[in-house]
């Protein structure tokens, strides 16, 4: 259905903030409207932590990611947002 498919594509403003960014050792996840879940993923799509996230603001140990460029996924209520994250130890 045609609203749907808009909807997965449409540039939602994140209900969230991500920071720092470039981060070393840990990255806040703030202004969560629910609770949802989170991948950190590679710029090859392998996921490389996952877990859930609770409405408010949570923490997120970065510390045994190299330096490099990754994705956060954020799912929440059936949708799913991206941001870039660089890692800088």
């Amino acid at each position: 259905d045609h609203h749907s498919v808009q909807d997965q594509t449409g540039a939602f403003e994140m209900p969230f903030t991500i920071s720092p960014n470039p981060a070393s050792n840990e990255v806040f996840i703030s202004k969560l409207p629910s609770d949802g879940r989170f991948e950190i993923v590679d710029l090859i799509g392998n996921v490389l932590q996952s877990g859930s996230l609770s409405a408010g603001t949570q923490s997120l140990n970065i510390s045994n990611l190299t330096n490099g460029i990754y994705f956060v996924r954020v799912f929440l209520n059936g949708r799913v947002w991206a941001e870039k994250l660089l890692v800088q130890h």
